[in-house]
Parts: C-alpha cells; structure tokens; sequence
C-alpha cells in the first residue's frame, strides 16, 4: 500500500572506527619437531629374506630375486596361505601352486 510519497533516504551505514576493535596479533605457532627414527637395526646373518609384491591381474606373484636366492626352480611346488594379511609362500611337496618356468 503505497502512498506515492518516496521514502525518506537513509545515509549509508557506516562503522564507527572507536567502536571496530583492532584485531590482536596472533604469533603463529611453532612447529612441532618432528620424530626422531629409531636406528636401523644392526644385519644379522640369520639368513631371513624377504620381498613385498603384488599379484597381477593373473593372480602370480613375480619375485624373481627371492626365487633365486632360495633355489627355488620351475615345477617345485608350493603352498600357499594367508596370515594376517599377507601371503605366505613355502615350498610343500602336496602344495597346490608351481614355480613356473618363466622365473
């Protein structure tokens, strides 16, 4: 419901700089050390090897260097299990897996 008189204009709103508070310098923070690592453990010739692989889309695992190392030659057969997440490969004369012959 318009009267057709036009509204009195209102100044535009101002801050009032004494009642802004000036923003407090913050220091940022230092940062926090980071860890010290433990040192690497002394080699013992305890004879332990090991290798972290992958199965490819066939389902074989390619450790070359491991099968060389431990003699393992085509048509020794294996067994094979899952412990805590891991594969686990060890030569068994009824296993179920082969050493194929492109190692």
């Amino acid at each position: 419901m318009s009267t057709g008189r036009p509204r009195p204009r209102r100044p535009d709103e101002q801050l009032v700089e004494a009642l802004v508070p000036t923003p407090l310098r913050v220091a940022s923070p230092e940062p926090a050390p980071l860890p010290t690592l433990p040192a690497p453990a002394a080699r013992t010739s305890d004879g332990v090897l090991f290798d972290v692989d992958r199965p490819d889309v066939a389902g074989r695992v390619t450790a070359r260097a491991l099968l060389r190392a431990f003699g393992w030659t085509a048509s020794l057969t294996l067994h094979v299990d899952v412990v805590t997440g891991a594969i686990l490969i060890t030569p068994a004369a009824d296993g179920a897996h082969v050493v194929g012959t492109r190692c």
